[in-house]
């Protein structure tokens, strides 16, 4: 009876001891999934632009190993167009989303300025193309942006995001321009509309795209706001040659723990 009782034994300890080796390398094979897929993600976002007469750069921190938000940029012609979305929520799925929201867009430059110039008829695109009901009830939020540089217009539209921060800095004082339409998240309804606004860019105007993960921070007293991001923007702005990174890094060290609570971008745009 000893003897059966520790083959048992044995046999039990094995057995968890495989069990875990399974767990363990299950663990590792996600997480290099997850890294390979985060890789991916970066390769497919824009390179920032570092000379001509709009210079992009931008920084990205996903509060997981993979975030739902997604941005791009491009010259279509005499155009450029940019734009940011945010999947709600954070995770794999919110991704794998935004991925492909991300490529819909990009497939259109094949199509031409036409297809691309239209940021209202980009969104009501969008809206058809992506319900929730078929998204495992996804909705996503996004600004949509088209600048000529022949009139230095730019032409824009938003569904449920926060609006654009148009920068302009004359003789040391910062003015600070919110550029958003009044809409729904895309996703949510079929029959939502979208509306454009005009702005004109003045020379050496900046602009800074966002998602809401940028100023709902967590910390110590409550969370950021809104109000509080834009006028740090400001403050940003009135320093010539400042950066992306330099503002994550403020942002950071005003959470708890230096964690972002969602995932956060900033994209900046200089138009010389």
């Amino acid at each position: 009876r000893c003897l059966a009782s520790q083959g048992m034994l044995a046999l039990q300890m094995r057995e968890r001891h495989e069990t875990l080796a399974r767990v363990e390398e299950s663990g590792r094979r996600l997480t290099e999934e997850l890294e390979e897929a985060n890789r991916y993600v970066q390769r497919i976002l824009p390179a920032p632009i570092e000379v001509g007469p709009i210079t992009a750069e931008w920084n990205m921190q996903p509060s997981e190993a993979l975030g739902g938000d997604s941005f791009g940029y491009h010259w279509v012609g005499d155009l450029f167009v940019m734009y940011v979305l945010d999947v709600v929520g954070h995770g794999t799925g919110m991704a794998l989303l935004s991925i492909s929201v991300l490529n819909n867009v990009r497939a259109r430059l094949l199509m031409g300025e036409a297809a691309m110039a239209d940021p209202a008829g980009v969104l009501r695109d969008l809206n058809a193309a992506f319900p929730m009901e078929n998204q495992n009830q996804m909705l996503f939020s996004m600004w949509y942006g088209v600048y000529e540089s022949s009139t230095r217009t730019l032409r824009y539209a938003s569904a449920g995001h926060p609006p654009a921060l148009a920068l302009t800095v004359e003789d040391g004082a910062v003015t600070t321009t919110k550029l958003a339409t009044q809409s729904m998240p895309l996703g949510m309804f079929s029959d939502t509309e979208f509306t454009c606004d005009d702005y004109i860019v003045p020379p050496d105007g900046q602009l800074v795209l966002y998602s809401d993960g940028a100023f709902e921070l967590p910390m110590p007293e409550g969370n950021a706001s809104l109000d509080a991001f834009i006028g740090l923007c400001a403050e940003f702005a009135a320093t010539p040659d400042w950066t992306v990174d330099e503002l994550i890094s403020t942002l950071q060290s005003l959470t708890t723990g230096g964690l972002f609570a969602d995932d956060c971008s900033l994209i900046q745009l200089r138009f010389h």
